[in-house]
């Protein structure tokens, strides 16, 4: 991901220095190969979603990948203006789609960057969550001191009424847990 390696993510000047520096998206050009001229413009193609490709990874390999060719059509197109601008062509439509080109990359831009924050925070939320093992330590950790005291209920009766009462009441409620315990396990 480029902003784990360092791209900035202020504003695009930022963004295109940093790609300039430290990316090399397409080797340079032989000398006297004509770049791309409005007669043979470079077309952006987006690339298709195969439904089989789901996973929140190829996702934001899809954005990156249409990130990268929308920067490449841009540096197809800017050699096009300047080659037209000194050979003093017409140059309103390779500015048009310069600038749209320029407007298409921002959002890509936009979006990459979004993709790849939700992605952490999802694995932030993923690492938080407990797991089966964890849950049922927990709940051991929890219930095996209320279990022995409701046990042990009986021994603070007052008098063997209290005592014999108390019996009754710890085993109702014991009971009761076993029931929902056998419950949960025959919902897993």
């Amino acid at each position: 991901m480029l902003v784990a390696r360092g791209m900035p993510t202020t504003n695009l000047d930022d963004i295109r220095l940093w790609r300039e520096a430290h990316l090399k998206l397409r080797p340079p050009l032989p000398e006297g190969t004509p770049a791309a001229t409005p007669a043979t413009p470079v077309h952006h193609v987006t690339p298709k979603i195969r439904s089989h490709a789901t996973s929140q990874l190829s996702a934001l390999e899809r954005l990156q990948q249409s990130e990268q060719q929308l920067s490449g059509d841009i540096e197809g197109w800017t050699i096009a203006l300047q080659e037209a601008t000194n050979e003093q062509r017409p140059i309103d439509r390779i500015e048009s789609r310069l600038a749209l080109l320029r407007k298409e990359h921002a959002a890509a831009v936009k979006s990459l960057l979004a993709a790849q924050k939700q992605s952490l925070e999802i694995a932030v939320r993923r690492s938080e969550l407990i797991t089966a093992e964890a849950s049922e330590s927990y709940t051991a950790a929890v219930l095996l001191p209320a279990i022995a005291a409701i046990r042990g209920m009986a021994r603070f009766g007052a008098n063997d009424t209290e005592k014999a009462r108390l019996a009754e009441i710890s085993s109702m409620i014991l009971d009761t847990m076993r029931e929902s315990s056998a419950t949960a396990a025959a919902m897993r």
